[in-house]
């Protein structure tokens, strides 16, 4: 029965694959409903409908057989938004519920075509097999986003601690202006001003 589900589960994963950019849709749609602060962020925003589809193609290879789960790469595009998500306070937990949710989606989408192709044992034996699968991928990925997430914000931390060490040093006003502007888009912005009161005697 094991190789029958093994079998039936790939047979689903390519009947699913030309309704991948589709799956995506309905994946995003059902997260904006659920998770609408997410996409107040436009650079995030922008990532998800690649990044999802990278995930659906990614996990119909692991029930094809294509790739063992356990060997599974994140999506760039996904790496790319836990860096984002870091560098914009945005909560890894609320993060990681967005990938858990989307997969849910997605495993209901692949049950729903299993009922259309079986309605038998071998569908019952198959489903066991997909979220066993599903769980497995979840946390293999979920992994690679921490790991992304965490190493975004050391990076970040430690840009703060070297520069609150250069920042300030001179009693010129104007340098030490010029050392927050520098501060601010070595890897933070594209753009910095820094504002003084018009009463700063130093600016005169």
């Amino acid at each position: 029965m094991g190789i029958d589900a093994d079998s039936f589960l790939c047979r689903l994963a390519q009947e699913l694959r030309p309704q991948a950019e589709e799956s995506a849709d309905l994946l995003l749609e059902r997260l904006s409903d659920d998770m609408p602060e997410l996409w107040e962020h436009k650079e995030m925003a922008a990532l998800a409908p690649e990044e999802t589809a990278g995930h659906i193609n990614r996990f119909l290879d692991v029930l094809e057989g294509r790739i063992e789960v356990t060997e599974v790469e994140a999506p760039p595009e996904a790496l790319a938004i836990a860096r984002q998500a870091a560098g914009r306070g945005v909560p890894i937990s609320r993060l990681l519920r967005a990938y858990r949710l989307g997969h849910m989606v997605l495993v209901q989408l692949i049950q729903a075509e299993a009922a259309r192709l079986d309605d038998g044992e071998l569908r019952n034996a198959a489903m066991l097999r997909l979220v066993e699968s599903a769980f497995a991928y979840v946390d293999r990925e979920s992994e690679q986003i921490v790991v992304a997430y965490q190493e975004e914000r050391g990076r970040r931390l430690q840009l703060v601690n070297e520069t609150s060490r250069r920042i300030g040093t001179s009693l010129d006003t104007v340098r030490t202006a010029e050392e927050l502007a520098e501060f601010g888009t070595d890897g933070f912005a594209d753009l910095v001003t820094v504002d003084l009161p018009s009463s700063c005697p130093a600016c005169r």
